[in-house]
């Protein structure tokens, strides 16, 4: 990222240090981005509003683009109440095909307590599921995906199992292909995350 005027802009490069662009010029911060391992696609997180399809100024939204600055698209919109309804730090798989994701936003309706949670989706915006189902005052964030897209470790400190009384920050694992969720740190202090 750079910044154009005071505010961070997304921008790309070769490798080898040629081809440098800027990818956006948004009247907003660009912010918490991550590309797919094949290279072809940016999924980032902005306050732009330069589409006009927000209601808020101030609601983080997920975007993606093609690292030669082409197909921009907004992928989450937060609806206008409650306010600050944001998401952000967007991972994507190898190929692009999934995105997982955090946020307050209820876009399944199973998150009608509006905590921070964790989210699965394609890059065109749709199949949105909901990953994390923590209680009420818990959060989930920092979600990684693998290759696949198939497994999506997560920090929370919700107790879904029993094992996490305290609501210490541990690591949790969803596996698509079985539909579950396991809890694979069990500590008592200190935060596990950034995984």
């Amino acid at each position: 990222m750079t910044e154009s005027t005071g505010i961070l802009q997304l921008c790309s490069i070769n490798g080898d240090g040629s081809n440098f662009r800027q990818l956006t010029q948004f009247n907003r911060p660009v912010f918490e981005h991550g590309m797919s391992r094949d290279g072809t696609l940016i999924a980032f997180t902005s306050l732009w509003n330069g589409d006009g399809a927000e209601v808020s100024a101030d609601t983080g939204d997920i975007f993606v683009i093609h690292p030669d600055g082409t197909g921009l698209r907004r992928l989450t919109l937060a609806p206008a109440s409650p306010p600050f309804l944001s998401s952000g730090h967007p991972r994507l798989d190898t190929t692009g095909s999934w995105i997982a994701f955090e946020s307050v936003a209820n876009f399944t309706g199973q998150n009608s307590d509006f905590s921070s949670e964790i989210y699965r989706m394609r890059p065109d915006g749709t199949a949105k599921q909901q990953i994390s189902a923590m209680e009420s005052f818990q959060r989930s964030w920092k979600p990684d995906i693998s290759g696949s897209g198939n497994l999506i470790v997560y920090s929370s400190t919700g107790n879904p199992f029993g094992t996490n009384p305290d609501h210490n920050g541990e690591l949790f694992l969803w596996d698509a292909s079985t539909g579950s969720t396991r809890q694979l740190t069990v500590t008592t202090d200190g935060v596990n995350e950034d995984a």
